[in-house]
């Protein structure tokens, strides 16, 4: 219930009230993922850099399979700026959770507009290997080859995501 009256406060702009009944389920139940995303997501409103990282990194730290706290903290670094701790942290959380597509897409994303786009090119072959009839993993390495220069290639890779869907 305190979850759930969270998010109506929040959809309220009462952020306070919101982060006191989350920090309740949180002293409760203990940290759950949930709760721990929600909670970043309102801490992101009023906390300082240093807090908010501290915030996540101890939690990521003992419940290293959160891949929806990893995306949170990742999207809040990038968000902010920090780009080259968002790739470091993405990189982290794709090596914490190898199998989770979703926090491929993410690393390769930000390897493609802040980082390294052959890094981008190899997470998306290795997306469309593991893959092979999902077009996002095709869509992917076209805008990584693209973004790389590989204008054919990545025509190729955008027409077999086409025949995909």
């Amino acid at each position: 219930i305190d979850t759930v009256m969270a998010r109506i406060h929040e959809t309220k702009g009462e952020f306070q009230e919101a982060q006191r009944l989350l920090w309740r389920v949180d002293g409760r139940i203990g940290p759950d993922e949930l709760s721990t995303m929600l909670l970043g997501q309102l801490l992101q409103y009023d906390q300082q850099a240093p807090l908010l990282d501290s915030f996540y990194s101890e939690r990521l730290s003992e419940n290293e399979n959160w891949e929806l706290v990893w995306e949170d903290y990742v999207g809040w670094l990038k968000r902010d700026g920090m780009y080259e701790r968002a790739i470091a942290a993405s990189k982290v959380a794709v090596i914490r959770n190898p199998l989770v597509v979703r926090l491929q897409i993410q690393l390769a994303l930000l390897e493609i507009d802040f980082g390294d786009v052959q890094h981008a090119i190899s997470i998306a072959i290795s997306l469309t290997k593991t893959h092979p009839m999902d077009p996002t993993s095709w869509k992917l390495l076209a805008r990584s080859l693209d973004k790389a220069g590989d204008r054919i290639g990545a025509g190729e890779a955008m027409r077999k995501a086409a025949e995909l869907q």
